[in-house]
């Protein structure tokens, strides 16, 4: 009986100081999000595929990007009259940023609408610049019916920074 007791004794110590085998490998730490909260100016340009058979090939944005953690909303409000605007959300892991969903289904110009996914990337320049560029992949529709797929939409924002002038302040690209 002292026998059994004494490997019994044995492979529990074996077992509580982790000397059985998990079968698993340490993860890699995973790195923190991005920081990308702030007023942005945004580009959204169709594929050179799509953009002859758009009413806006080009639009232009101003962005707020608010951030909680990983998870990101983007408020779009369009320069232009009768284009877009709206809100998208998307998460940030580490220095990229993935939309799932990314619908613009208000009237582009003439009627137009989008509806993408993709992942976009954070680059840092200077002290406070910031940018976020990549492509979307998805499809323009038209209200007369034709529609555009494509998976090179580009997506480029860039952090905007309040500076003062002779008469107020102005937004311009962070440096």
């Amino acid at each position: 009986m002292k026998k059994w007791l004494t490997i019994s004794m044995a492979i529990g110590s074996l077992t509580a100081c982790g000397g059985g085998s998990s079968g698993g490998s340490p993860t890699a730490p995973t790195a923190p999000p991005a920081d990308i909260a702030g007023s942005f100016s945004a580009n959204l340009t169709a594929s050179s595929s799509c953009a002859a058979n758009l009413p806006f090939p080009l639009l232009g944005f101003a962005a707020t990007i608010t951030q909680t953690g990983a998870a990101a909303q983007v408020q779009l409000v369009a320069h232009a009259p009768g284009a877009p605007s709206g809100t998208v959300s998307g998460t940030v892991s580490g220095q990229t940023v993935t939309f799932s969903s990314f619908a613009l289904s208000e009237a582009m110009g003439r009627g137009a609408t989008l509806a993408a996914s993709g992942n976009l990337n954070v680059a840092k320049s200077g002290t406070s610049g910031l940018s976020i560029t990549g492509t979307l992949s998805g499809t323009f529709q038209t209200p007369s019916g034709s529609s555009c797929n494509a998976t090179n939409h580009q997506l480029e924002m860039v952090k905007l920074c309040t500076q003062p002038t002779a008469t107020g302040s102005i937004a311009l690209p962070c440096q």
